[in-house]
Formats: C-alpha cells, structure tokens, sequence
C-alpha cells in the first residue's frame, strides 16, 4: 500500500507539471499544425434577434427579422481532419420571442442523396443519422447545459449536463419542437425551444454559452462552431461560444399541474399487495417556480408503469450489480445529487460507491416494490449555491397469513427518505459541496449518511477529486467511513489516473449503493493513443490498467489487470477492441454462483482474453456491442465462455430492431451450467409522435421471462397517452399479466 501512495503522489505532481507542458504544447499545434487562425481561435459570438411575431417553424424562413439575424457560419472539423474547415456548409439564424427561442438551420450537402435519416423515436442516439445538436449554458456558469439533436426526420433528441458531463440525464424531456426536410441541397431543420423549459437568469439582459455540432454521417465526419478541439466533447461548454442580444424574457409558466389517470387490470400470483384484478391508479405532479432559478416538484401517488424494465443479467460475481434509475421524476435534476464520482462519464468507479441511489426509494428491504404516497423535491441555484432536496414517502406493507406450515412475513412499516445537496462553484470549472441523506422507518429505526466531495479541473485536462463520507447506522459502531481521491490527465494523445478508495465493514448508506464493504482498492492507469497520418485507421488506444483490492486486514481480496488493451478506431466508423487480463480473486465466504453452485473459500487467479467489434453507427446493422466474445481460464478453478451479440437493425425510417442475446458457458470443479439471455426490442414509429414498442427479456438461469408491448401517443406537447401490456414469469414459476393504460393532461398557469 505504500507503493501506492507513493505513486499517487509522484503521479498527482507529475500530472500538473505534465497539465502546463501538454497545455502549451496543444496551444502551438491549434495556431500551427492546424493551420488555424486567430479569429477562429477567439471565442465567437453569435447575437439573437428579436422577432415581432412568434415565427412559423413550418415556414421557410422568409420572414424578415430572419433575414436580419447575422448567421453562425464556418464550422469547423474535429474529425477526422481537426481544425480544418467543414467539408458541408452549415448556418445557424437565431432569433427569439417574449417566451421562446427560434433556430433556423441549414445543413448543406454536395450529395444530398447520400444523407443517412432512419431514427424517429424520441430520445435514440442521433449519431446513428445525420444529425445537428444545440447545447445552451442558459447561466454562463461554464458547467451546466440543455443539449437538444435532431436529425433530417425531426427526431427529437434531449439531455441535461451536469459539471460538463460529469453527470448526463438522458431521460429529461424539455418543451421543444422541430420541423425538418430534406431538400435538393441537403436538409433544414427549425427548431422551437420554450424558455419554460429552460432554467435561466432572472436579469434583464441573458448572456449564455452555445456552441452547435453537426455529424455528417456517411463521412464519419464531426463538425463544430466553436469547441472544435478534441482534448475537449462536445459537452465542455466552458469551451463553447457565446450568446447575446436576448433581453427582456419571460420564464413561461409558473405553476405546471399535470394530473394522471391509470387504470389497471391484472392477474399477478403472488403479489404482495392486493392489486390483482381491476385497479383505478390517479396521481398529480405539480411543478411550481419559486423563482427562475429555483423550482420545487410534487408528486402524489406517482405511477411509473410506462417506465422501462431492466434489462436481465446473469451475475457470475459476488457483487450486486448497479442498475440505472429510470423513473422520470427522479431522473430529472439527478445529476446535482451525485456525489464525489463521475456518473456520466463512463468511469467504472462511479459504480463503486454512490451516496445517494434513487432507486432505493420504493423498494421493500427484499426489493419489492413499494408504492410512493407523496414527494417533494425542490433544485435550482440559490445566491451562488447548487441546492438540492427530496423528500419521499412510501406506504407501508402488511403481509397476508400465508399457507399452512409457512412462516408468516412480518410487515413493513412506510419509511420516510430525505436527501440534502448542496454545492459551490469555485475557481473557472470546479466545484466543492455536501451531501446528506437520511432514512427513517418504525420510529427508532433509522439510518444517516453525510459526506463532503471536492471536483477541481486545472490546466484545461487535469482532474482532482476526493470525498469524504460517514454513516450512522443503530447496531454499527466505528469503521462507518469512506473516502476516495482521484487525479485524472486526459487528452487526445494521453491519459493517465491513480485513485484510491476506502470503505469501513460498517459503512452503510441505505438510500446509496456500495457493493463491497471493508475494501481499499488501488487503481492506476496509463493510455496512449496515436493518429496515424493515413490509411483506414483514424486512432489507436493502447491502455493498461490495474485495480488492487485489499480489506482492512490488508489481506489480498483481488486484482484485476488490464495488462494489455488495443483499440483499434477506424475511418469508417467500425471499432475493434482486443483487452487481455490478469485476474486474481480471493474468497474468504463462500459464495453461491447459482442454486446448485457453491464456490469455496480459496485463491483463485486465472486470465482471460476479451475480443469485441462495434459497427459503425452509419450502417443498417450496427452497434456500440455489436458482438463480443470473453474467454477466461481458471474462473474459480475451472472456465467460462462468454458470447454477447447486440445487433441493431435500422429495416426503415419507421421499424428499429436490437436484438440483444448473451451465452454464459461456465465449467468450474463444483458443477456446470450454461445460461441464455435474451433482452431484445422492436420499435415501429407511426410517425414522430406515435410511437410502439415490443422488448422481450428471458433468463434461462434464473428461468425468468418478461414481455411488454408499449403505445405511446403524444397528443400535446406535454401530455401522452400510453397503453402498456406485460406478461412475465418470475422466479418462482408464476405467470404476471396486467395491462395499463395512463393518460396525462397538462395545465399552465
């Protein structure tokens, strides 16, 4: 363990002094490599004109305050040629109402007939087509951001950023509207976004961050007004233009009220609660702004049954495996409540401990649902301060006497959650907060977390973060503590991390999710990835990585090593990953990886080999995992095969199909089995509007089935009509149906 300090604080030093070369040395290679010049360097400004009358988005723009907006034109490439100028032209007119903001773009293209659009579903990956994005910094805070895409078939796709994506809530839906075409010199889009949905200055004059993207499908070939270097995404807006000229705006509403209906039939054996038959569900969500930059949500008897299931996993580790919130009212404004990690990011060790999971409100201590009586929730910015609270309530749960000779369950009284958040913005793009949550239930029955985090960015690409973080739990005492710190490089050609975490054996946040307790775990990694000059190869990556984890007895428990990882990204979009580990793990219980299978206490190293292929998204049959196979030699002292296929099938502009299928084949001394996985979907979209849905989920292990057929109508802009049939089978042999249908109707005050 002192080898690894050490190497923290070498890294951490060497990291910051590196932060001032590589940021000079990029610098040189923008003014010269690049050939770029000045005035694309500067920041660029673009002003907004104010309209007399809300402008048509069906029109064609011939209205004349259109004609006076000066255009954001000259875009420039970041891949694959960076800094160069686009290969297609781009303009973007900006104007605005009282209550709305209006974009006109104009996407150019030398062969219009090569345009790729086959995505109509709300809310799917616009890198698949075509396709132009907006992201508003609505503070100028240089952190925080509304991103909306949309493609040549008025595909509507939005997400909020949080800490410039240290956290992306793709399951936000704004106010918005776009109309697109096609046409004989490429294809247009007007686009509608309310301020209503937007979170915005009380000032007179706004001032906002913006910068605008465009893909050009067929060419693999990204585009960008102003943040076009690729040390940087697309969603580090404290790289992105600037915003002028609107004055004078209304927020849009200041109370929402949307009510539900939801009847319900069912025929569920073994529910928990008495819901089998004939159900009438009604609930209300009340949205109400304190001020335009801060808001307050209620929610009574809230309904989730249009919500997606989760996906089903064959879990070969000891480890409860994390699953994403995806309950719209908790979605929104997630990202102020993330703690000390980076959830959007794609790092791993965000899964690794998080102070506050959602997902722990409406689910019984056997994780059964629960259904919420009432919520509230209030965010927003308060003189400086990030601030975040929740407040849940959950019904309690009384258990039928069950059949003769079987132990009756004891009831479950309702619990009362409560989460606090609160951050600062310090320095250009950092930020120092608290957090604390608590549990209560019964009376005496209680649990509370409380922490500090610290995020802080310097020369552009380094990252240092740490937190600090304590339970109290009745019946726990003393080693309830965690910590972590974390120092991050990252740019186009390097990458470079140490970090360490630290959980107690009593470290215990009810309303968080920490798969492993009593653990120091050690990570460093190193990547570098070069771009060759010509050919088809666009970038390789070559990464090793390695995570050492020992309990508080410093006992050895596991390592895994990425001794060797190739990514291969080429021109045409395909990827190729080829990653290779040393994996060592020590059981000191048993454990059982299936019913049947008990793995025994022992050291267990083995090694595998993992080879995945992603097809480029411009193709009918693509995928990020499109298929990917894992051999491993010595799991637990035998062998497993892994093969994962997920296809995605673009058949038309209105059909879409994933098919998602994953084979475990695991020999090991104690017994065998092989397990099948099934989770795939079919979405046909009658139009941008009505839209249907088939997924299908199968376990063979767990014998565990699930069907679902979804319609959803968007009849108003804010208001849907969903009809939703499931029919499963779950762990215990017995079949589940139920159809519902749920029925929303907005009112603005």
């Amino acid at each position: 363990m002192r080898l690894f300090q050490c190497l923290f604080i070498g890294t951490l030093v060497l990291l910051m002094g590196g932060g001032l070369i590589v940021h000079g040395q990029d610098s040189s290679k923008e003014m010269n490599a690049n050939n770029v010049s000045n005035d694309e360097v500067r920041e660029r400004v673009i002003t907004a004109i104010k309209a007399t009358a809300a402008p048509n988005i069906n029109g064609d723009n011939g209205e004349d305050f259109w004609k006076r907006s000066t255009p954001a034109v000259n875009f420039i490439q970041r891949e694959p040629h960076e800094g160069e100028a686009a290969s297609e032209k781009t303009q973007v007119r900006i104007v605005y109402t009282k209550d709305a903001i209006y974009f006109a773009v104009t996407c150019l293209d030398s062969e219009p007939e090569k345009i790729i659009a086959t995505e109509r579903r709300r809310d799917q990956s616009p890198e698949k087509d075509d396709s132009f994005w907006i992201i508003l910094d609505t503070y100028n805070d240089h952190r925080n951001a509304f991103l909306f895409a949309t493609n040549p078939l008025g595909m509507r796709f939005d997400e909020r950023i949080t800490d410039e994506g240290r956290d992306i809530n793709r399951d936000w839906d704004g106010e918005w509207e776009v109309v697109a075409r096609r046409t004989a010199t490429g294809w247009t889009a007007n686009i509608k976004i309310s301020f209503a949905t937007l979170r915005i200055k009380a000032d007179r004059k706004q001032t906002w961050g913006i910068d605008f993207q465009r893909i050009i499908r067929r060419k693999n070939e990204t585009t960008y007004w102003s943040n076009f270097h690729r040390n940087y995404t697309f969603l580090n807006v404290s790289q992105a233009g600037k915003l002028v000229g609107i004055e004078d705006i209304e927020s849009g509403y200041r109370l929402r009220v949307k009510p539900y209906v939801a009847p319900r039939v069912s025929n569920i054996d073994g529910n928990i609660s008495p819901g089998q038959g004939t159900a009438f569900n009604a609930g209300v969500d009340v949205k109400y702004r304190i001020t335009p930059n801060l808001t307050a949500d209620f929610t009574v008897h809230p309904d989730f049954a249009q919500t997606d299931v989760d996906e089903q996993v064959v879990n070969l580790t000891r480890f409860p495996i994390f699953f994403p919130e995806k309950r719209e009212f908790f979605r929104e404004d997630l990202g102020l409540f993330e703690f000390g990690t980076d959830a959007g990011s794609g790092n791993r060790d965000a899964r690794d401990l998080k102070l506050f999971f959602s997902r722990r409100i409406g689910l019984s201590s056997r994780g059964e649902p629960v259904p919420i009586l009432a919520g509230a929730k209030v965010t927003g910015k308060v003189k400086g301060f990030n601030v975040g609270f929740i407040n849940m309530q959950t019904r309690s749960l009384k258990f039928s006497q069950p059949p003769a000779g079987t132990a009756k369950r004891p009831d479950e009284p309702g619990s009362n959650f409560t989460v606090v958040r609160i951050k600062r913005d310090v320095f250009a793009r950092s930020n120092i907060g608290a957090i604390f949550t608590n549990r209560t239930s019964g009376g005496a029955n209680h649990n509370r977390a409380g922490g500090v985090d610290a995020n802080f960015r310097f020369f552009e690409n380094l990252q240092l973060q740490t937190f600090v973080a304590k339970t109290s739990t009745p019946g726990l005492h003393g080693d309830d503590w965690s910590w972590r710190g974390r120092a991050f490089y990252d740019n186009d050609f390097i990458s470079a991390e140490l970090a360490h975490l630290d959980v107690g054996r009593n470290f215990n946040p009810e309303i968080g999710f920490v798969p492993r307790l009593d653990q120091r775990t050690s990570t460093a990694n190193f990547q570098i990835k070069p771009r060759p000059k010509h050919g088809p190869v666009r970038q390789f990556q070559f990464s090793s990585r390695i995570d050492y984890t020992a309990n508080h007895r410093n006992i050895l428990e596991s390592r895994r090593w990425h001794y060797f990882t190739v990514r291969t990204l080429f021109q045409s979009g395909d990827r190729i990953v080829v990653d290779q580990h040393k994996i060592f793990e020590r059981l000191l219980s048993p454990f059982s990886i299936t019913p049947d299978i008990k793995i025994p206490v022992g050291a267990y190293p083995s090694h595998d080999i993992r080879i995945e292929y992603q097809a480029s998204p411009g193709r009918r049959i693509a995928g990020d995992d499109f298929a990917q196979v894992t051999r491993e030699w010595g799991f637990f002292g035998g062998d497993r095969t892994q093969l994962k296929l997920n296809p995605e099938i673009k058949f038309s502009k209105n059909l879409f199909v994933n098919i998602g299928y994953t084979l475990d084949n695991v020999h090991v001394p104690q017994g065998s089995f092989r397990a099948h996985t099934i989770n795939s979907r079919a979405n046909y979209s009658f139009s941008n509007n009505l839209l249907t849905s088939v997924t299908i989920s199968r376990n063979s292990l767990s014998n565990l089935f699930n069907a679902r057929f979804r319609l959803n109508y968007i009849f108003r802009k804010n208001d849907n009509f969903f009809l939703v049939y499931d029919e499963g089978r779950g762990v215990d042999g017995r079949s589940r149906r139920a159809l519902t249908g749920k029925f929303t109707y907005t009112f603005d005050f």
